[in-house]
């Protein structure tokens, strides 16, 4: 198993007990980066920011100066960073969310004061904002709010200022306004990350340890957003030797967003653009036993979907999304409803039209209707439970799902979550019935992290807009992790890891085993260097099959300009061909190399490459590699021009995608995009033929426009 954790939030827990005084003004901020307003001479400075990272308590190498102040329908917030080495400050202009590499600082801002998430500000050196959410097991970097930023380098380090309408956030109104509080600052070439309030690592989770911060007389006014947008699609391919004209398509569709109370929120859409600007990234997708996830990137799928996670649904359990919806792949209409009821309860809820089904061949030619409705109460100490309803119906066939969840906080160390899921699916007068059932306990501390779970997943299990991996299997899991703090060392930190758990296969009623045997080390310049062995066995087509691996990981910034990283995986796999099943030899490579020049420019290349051979014989099964090229110019904060070329060797085909893309804020945009697919074929025009060639031919072209308007009443 691999965890992958984001650099952004790690496992960090801040004290509970610090409260942050800001001061009230009558007037609207100039949001500028130069700190020359009045009032950051005069508000509380809070500094002596404690590190997390790579140890936990000292003071930061470089003093960081947090200011705070609001009127009554804005959150201010100023950050000074000092560092006597300017040069040494990572930082570009660059797209949004495109910054956690680089020098930033953050606001992380719960505020419900609810301990079930927050929202997380980001900016780095010249201004340029990231932003997601944070729900107690990880970050959701793909929340896109509306909200000011601005920053700038100076002789002493640097400046950012920020300032955050009350109504891009949802909270609890009345007189006094309670908020959880917290602030990170990132240091790439010194590995560093501190925080304000201090990092108490035996204090309990982030969500139940930020500061509090208090805000009188907010105003509360109506949110009402429009968002019209209109898209062109032309799309030209090649046919019997000649490019035709497949279709000229032009969409017009609108999304509007109420907020009926300061902590509920209503979106409905009609004919929405889900058109994707950023592209998925090539990925190897033969011979796998489980679908490829994408991530989810369309707007109006994104508010309040960090709810609906379950409890007890990571690390060995086979759900990997409770609710998935890009299952939802050319929605018609739809309806979403998500927010807070009272202190501690909280919903989530999604009603759409999917008209995907008519479009193909194989499916009954109607709309499929998806529904979903999500329930949490949420406890001061980070305990919750909660349930969730799913439904997919097509025609005569109905798929029901319902979960129950609890995640018990019984104190700043120790945790259980549990999840019980149950599915009906209806064709006809036929019935099936399915199960999951997830329950884990674990455990925190500075030095040891340990885990042990029950994940029970019956045959045939199938979810309403979920994404699960592997069905019909039973696990006994444990993971334990131990961390050393050299502090004479070059090394930073030390982890230790052993990972086991014991299966069986319910398809085939044989076992299986996994043992992994890992070691992390943390140096300077953000580097990460890891190593693991595997011992493990998997069952498939009645046969149990050898699983062992030895995989080494590397990362490095090697100059403010140059960063690397590479991943190898090595050992024994299956091929999953039914009817022919083998043991193979596998290997799976990864290297990346991304070159910023300048503060405007920057350039990646990314390799993949997925190798399998018998390994009695030694003959070739499969050798998939990607080659991605992407560059992109940053013209300002706004514009960017990106070329993207995309070489896969098993499909023969090269894909171009070049896109001219201005956001003024999220949902004011303008894209214009072009694309061409070439393959290694050529037209025989005597035979009416298309025949394999060593040369390229430009099969498919299109270019998209997109232009839309966020218009905020």
């Amino acid at each position: 198993m691999r965890t992958s954790i984001l650099i952004f939030t790690f496992a960090i827990f801040l004290r509970a007990n610090t409260y942050i005084e800001p001061i009230r003004i009558d007037y609207k901020i100039k949001i500028d980066g130069h700190l020359q307003d009045e009032i950051w001479k005069t508000a509380k400075a809070y500094h002596n920011f404690s590190t997390f990272q790579p140890y936990y308590g000292q003071v930061m190498s470089h003093e960081t100066f947090v200011y705070s102040a609001y009127d009554e329908n804005n959150l201010y917030f100023a950050f000074r960073c000092l560092n006597p080495n300017p040069d040494k400050i990572l930082g570009t202009m660059t797209k949004r969310d495109n910054i956690y590499s680089e020098d930033w600082v953050m606001v992380l801002l719960d505020s419900f004061n609810d301990r079930e998430s927050c929202y997380e500000f980001a900016v780095n050196p010249y201004g340029v904002q990231g932003d997601l959410m944070f729900n107690g097991n990880g970050d959701d970097p793909s929340h896109d709010f509306i909200w000011e930023s601005a920053g700038m380098k100076t002789d002493t380090g640097y400046c950012v200022e920020i300032a955050i309408p009350l109504k891009s956030i949802r909270f609890q109104p009345g007189e006094t306004v309670e908020m959880g509080i917290g602030f990170i600052r990132y240091s790439p070439l010194a590995s560093e990350k501190g925080s304000y309030p201090a990092f108490d690592p035996e204090g309990g989770p982030l969500l139940t340890q930020l500061g509090k911060i208090h805000y009188k007389g907010l105003n509360y006014s109506r949110n009402i957003e429009l968002l019209p947008s209109l898209t062109r699609n032309q799309k030209y391919s090649h046919e019997a030797g000649e490019f035709d004209q497949d279709f000229v398509r032009n969409d017009f569709g609108i999304t509007t967003k109420i907020g009926l109370t300061p902590s509920l929120t209503m979106d409905a859409t009609y004919n929405p653009d889900f058109s994707q600007i950023e592209a998925d990234a090539g990925q190897v997708t033969a011979n796998l036993r489980t679908a490829v996830y994408y991530q989810e990137k369309r707007p109006f799928f994104l508010e309040g979907s960090e709810k609906f996670n379950l409890a007890g649904a990571r690390n060995f359990s086979s759900i990997r999304r409770a609710v998935h919806t890009r299952q939802i792949i050319d929605p018609v209409a739809g309806l979403k409803l998500s927010g807070k009821l009272g202190n501690n309860g909280s919903i989530a809820s999604i009603i759409a039209v999917d008209e995907s089904p008519k479009h193909d061949e194989d499916l009954i030619n109607e709309n499929a209707w998806h529904g979903v409705f999500r329930y949490k109460n949420s406890h001061e100490n980070g305990t919750y439970y909660g349930g969730l309803y799913a439904a997919k119906v097509l025609g005569e066939e109905t798929l029901h799902t319902t979960a129950a969840d609890i995640k018990y906080q019984i104190n700043g160390k120790n945790r259980i979550e549990s999840n019980m899921i149950y599915t009906q699916y209806k064709e006809h007068q036929n019935f099936d019935n399915s199960y999951n059932l997830d329950m884990e306990y674990s455990y925190d501390d500075e030095k040891y992290s340990f885990g042990a779970g029950y994940h029970d997943i019956s045959k045939n299990f199938q979810m309403a807009s979920g994404l699960i991996g592997r069905d019909g299997i039973r696990t006994f899991s444990n993971f334990n992790f131990r961390n050393f703090y050299p502090q004479e060392s070059i090394f930073q930190k030390i982890q230790l890891g052993l990972l086991t758990d014991v299966r069986r296969d319910l398809y085939d009623q044989k076992n299986e085993y996994y043992i992994e045997l890992n070691y992390e080390l943390y140096l300077p310049h953000n580097t990460n260097i890891m190593n693991w062995v595997e011992y493990a066995t998997e069952v498939y087509a009645d046969n149990v099959y050898r699983m062992d691996e030895f995989g080494i990981f590397f990362r490095t910034q090697i100059t403010k300009q140059l960063s690397f990283f590479a991943l190898n995986r090595t050992g024994k796999g299956i091929w999953y061909d039914e009817d022919d099943p083998l043991q193979t030899f596998r290997s799976g490579t990864e290297v990346e190399i991304e070159f910023k020049p300048s503060s405007n420019f920057q350039t990646s290349f990314n390799a993949v490459q997925s190798y399998f051979e018998n390994l009695k014989s030694g003959k070739l099964l499969m050798d998939y590699k990607i080659f991605r090229n992407r560059t992109t110019f940053q013209i300002n904060k706004y514009l960017f021009l990106r070329s993207t070329i995309e070489y896969n060797t098993y499909e023969e085909q090269v894909l171009t995608d070049f896109l001219v893309s201005y956001t003024y804020i999220p949902g004011t945009v303008l894209h214009v995009g072009y694309g061409s697919m070439f393959e290694r074929t050529t037209w025989d025009s005597t035979d009416k033929e298309y025949r394999h060639s060593e040369d390229f031919l430009e099969m498919d072209r299109g270019l998209f426009m997109k232009a839309s308007y966020n218009w905020r009443l």
